[in-house]
């Protein structure tokens, strides 16, 4: 009995020591996602950490390259994040606009805004919504080729992560804040899995075909020169 009793004593610290540990790394996770959800302007990088933070870093694949056929042949086109949930797909396009934003239903939309150093900015940009629909499609034809039964359903969402961005007409359903894209994630995270076959295979879709900047720019370059 006194022999066992180091043993138990040690086997009682380490498990207090392990339970100290993660009471430690969940207030840190949950103090940093309230600090990044705090942020009137968050940059790709400070949605893909708060992503990550929710859904696991493996799950989230940030500021890759997808090929897409044009009418020149094929060219690639970036995502800022893809989020593999347990049985279905986001793509995300991530916009830290401010001030006023011109939403029509049309391929270029407007911004309008008053800098802090009282300079107005006057920009046209491609609607983020057809934008991110390109995305899916392209994803979508991956996926495609691995042969995936039945096909994984993706979705898409924008984030305009500024609180300071006020929609002229009325604010498209596919349109987020941060933290309204968190909940609406978390909601999609439910129901029916993929199975695990099915998930290794997504993954290694996504990887096989996803390219960086520099490898999609070198590609591209490569096809010109030919």
């Amino acid at each position: 009995m006194k022999f066992l009793t180091p043993i138990f004593i040690c086997a009682l610290f380490v498990l207090v020591a392990y339970g100290l540990m993660r009471l430690s790394l969940f207030i840190s996770s949950t103090a940093a996602r309230r600090k990044i959800l705090s942020y009137g302007k968050a940059s790709e990088e400070t949605v893909a950490a708060l992503l990550m933070s929710h859904f696991g870093a493996s799950n989230v694949i940030c500021n890759r390259y997808l090929p897409y056929r044009t009418q020149n042949g094929i060219g690639y086109t970036e995502v800022d994040c893809i989020v593999i949930l347990k049985g279905r797909i986001a793509v995300i396009e991530v916009k830290s606009l401010v001030g006023s934003i011109y939403n029509p239903p049309s391929e270029t939309w407007h911004q309008s805004a008053v800098m802090r150093n009282g300079e107005r900015k006057e920009l046209d940009f491609i609607n983020p919504i057809m934008q991110n629909a390109r995305h899916v499609s392209a994803l979508s034809r991956i996926l495609k080729s691995a042969k995936i039964t039945p096909a994984p359903k993706i979705e898409s969402l924008v984030i305009f992560t500024s609180t300071r961005a006020v929609f002229t007409y009325e604010r498209q359903k596919e349109i987020y804040t941060l933290s309204e894209a968190v909940k609406k994630l978390k909601a999609m995270n439910g129901g029916r899995r993929f199975r695990l076959r099915d998930r290794m295979k997504i993954f290694h879709a996504i990887k096989k075909h996803a390219k960086s900047r520099r490898q999609a720019m070198a590609a591209t370059g490569k096809k010109r020169r030919r």
